[in-house]
């Protein structure tokens, strides 16, 4: 089954202007509907070393405002929060003054757009061939490489929203270690009506997963599911890509998990460790290793009903590992009655 609001674009289709491109879906948002949001993020695999827990890096921000900023080391299995935020007092947080508010440039051979801090330093380039670079402060010097395609989704997580996630690959140094890893960075765009926070109040299952095989090809799938009261956005989107072949999209993608309880909050919050997603005929295997209570310096307990899964993945019943790779999963409003309404399993 085609999936109704979920497409596959290639960057050149999409570009990097602030204004929501228009031929994406005229109908969907208004004329005045802005970029209101960007995230870089992604494993840093010191040296492509896979066999070790990677840090990961999250820069998560509105045009004019840093949300949070940092580099976290990940709990040591999935039930665990993050253990530490490395350089959190060094880097642009909530409070730090944006001066470049993804404005353009045009001193390179290839023009984008800029969002920068001054004190602590933080610049990030989307530059108009689909690279964005970034740099914090004197310890993280990053270059994204994008896949062939992003993902569009429309309104399945963030009601009225377009988000577009672009999987890259990356490489550079991270305290003066060279690094190299993969992740995306996401944008979304909202009407012009819109001037609450766009994470307000949202409720989905987004899972996400790239890979760079032995043979080099490029590999990616992603599932997006909303998980609202009155059911308008419980469309299960998916689709899964793997180089030299045609990309497979559908509306009807399966998640298989056994949900368990944040040992550490006693909300109702919920969790897996290992998933089969099944996106067409594909069957992708998501093996869960480290936990993270968000991106910030401490775990965000407050943050009720969010619970997030990192690991790594492959696709088919033969398990086999790849160069590099990035998997993760994200879950809002992810309570074990909510979960249990929507007919997954949850141990009580």
């Amino acid at each position: 089954m085609a999936a109704e609001y979920f497409k596959l674009k290639k960057f050149s289709e999409i570009g990097a202007s602030p204004d929501f491109p228009r031929e994406l879906d005229p109908d969907k948002l208004d004329e005045g509907a802005k970029l209101i949001m960007l995230d870089p993020y992604g494993f840093l695999f010191p040296y492509g070393d896979t066999s070790q827990k990677p840090p990961v890096y999250f820069h998560h921000a509105y045009i004019n405002k840093i949300r949070f900023n940092g580099i976290t080391e990940l709990g040591d299995d999935y039930l665990s929060h993050q253990k530490s935020g490395k350089h959190h007092d060094e880097m642009a947080q909530p409070t730090t003054p944006v001066t470049k508010q993804y404005v353009r440039f045009e001193d390179t051979p290839c023009g984008g757009y800029v969002q920068q801090t001054d004190f602590p330093y933080s610049e990030i380039r989307y530059y108009d061939d689909g690279t964005l670079t970034v740099k914090e402060a004197d310890f993280l010097d990053l270059t994204f490489k994008p896949f062939k395609y992003a993902n569009v989704d429309y309104g399945n997580m963030f009601k009225g929203r377009f988000q577009v996630q672009q999987p890259c690959m990356l490489t550079g140094f991270y305290e003066n270690r060279p690094v190299m890893g993969l992740g995306s960075y996401d944008r979304i765009y909202a009407p012009s009506t819109v001037v609450d926070d766009v994470m307000a109040g949202s409720a989905y299952i987004y899972v996400v997963g790239h890979g760079i095989r032995e043979d080099g090809r490029e590999e990616a799938y992603m599932i997006t599911k909303g998980l609202y009261d009155d059911k308008s956005n419980g469309i299960n989107n998916g689709y899964y890509w793997l180089e030299g072949e045609e990309p497979i999209i559908v509306s009807n993608a399966e998640i298989e998990a056994d949900w368990v309880h944040l040992p550490y909050v006693d909300d109702g919050t919920v969790v897996y460790k290992d998933a089969i997603f099944h996106i067409g005929p594909k069957e992708i295997h998501f093996c869960g290793k480290w936990g993270t209570k968000g991106f910030t310096k401490e775990p965000r307990i407050e943050r009720h009903g969010q619970s997030q899964i990192y690991g790594s993945w492959y696709e088919g019943k033969i398990p086999y590992e790849h160069k590099l790779f990035f998997a993760w999963g994200e879950h809002t409003g992810a309570y074990d009655h909510v979960i249990k309404a929507y007919g997954f399993h949850v141990i009580d």
